[in-house]
């Protein structure tokens, strides 16, 4: 079974007042391709014929996850990280 994940946009980051200037964790909900409603926001459009067969998938979601919680950004590539 085939998990999908998605953030609403009404609970992307937002600050919170007790937190010291640092973000909170967007809220991620899972569920299963049957399950899953068409997201208006993630429907395929592009003003560029030539990128529209281009898929974008998320591995080592757990790893993205981590520096999430530390609200940093990093680029991993085959050959490693950056």
């Amino acid at each position: 079974m085939e998990l999908l994940y998605s953030i609403e946009p009404s609970k992307r980051r937002r600050r919170s007042p007790n937190s010291q200037g640092r973000d909170t964790p967007p809220e991620i909900s899972s569920s299963t391709p049957e399950e899953t409603p068409p997201n208006p926001l993630l429907q395929d459009r592009s003003n560029c014929d030539e990128l529209r067969h281009v898929v974008c998938h998320l591995e080592t979601k757990d790893l993205w996850e981590k520096f999430n919680e530390l609200g940093t950004e990093m680029i991993i590539t085959k050959t490693g990280r950056c």
